[in-house]
């Protein structure tokens, strides 16, 4: 149980180069996509119709009251629900999707690149929760302070 919480649970501040990448999406008739698999959190979201346009992120709520005819146009805003991107006004071009992806999690004797390149981030880690389950509350600040 405590290897699954730091391995399947990162920091979710953690972001590097290293996790940032592009998807082309397209959203369906209703202006809604699936996330990414491995997503983790937005960066931004481009129209690719004739004249590119940077969507603007919204709260769900506002979202909602914004358009509530739902017409078909350029997309201006978008927002995330659970592990849908919506977009409104309604339009099927595809869009160009940053984002940062998740840390890839370990199985059996598969590594990613977080492993590679800080092996030293999982053996504290690893320690911070080896001493809270081992109920040795006093030295977990110690390792947590090193990972």
């Amino acid at each position: 149980m405590a290897l699954r919480t730091i391995l399947e649970y990162p920091d979710p501040r953690l972001r590097t180069r290293a996790q940032e990448t592009t998807a082309t999406l397209t959203p369906a008739a209703d202006g809604t996509v699936a996330l990414p698999a491995d997503y983790l959190a937005w960066r931004a979201l481009t129209w690719t119709g004739q004249s590119r346009t940077e969507l603007a992120y919204v709260n769900p709520d506002y979202f909602e009251a914004a358009y509530p005819t739902r017409p078909s146009d350029v997309p201006r805003i978008f927002t995330i629900v659970g592990g849908t991107l919506k977009v409104m006004p309604l339009d099927s071009t595809p869009l160009q999707f940053d984002y940062f992806q998740a840390i890839p999690a370990l199985a059996g004797n598969s590594t990613n690149w977080l492993l590679s390149a800080h092996p030293d981030l999982y053996l504290f880690g690893s320690l911070v929760e080896a001493e809270m389950f081992g109920v040795n509350d006093e030295r977990a600040p110690l390792w947590k302070g090193r990972r």
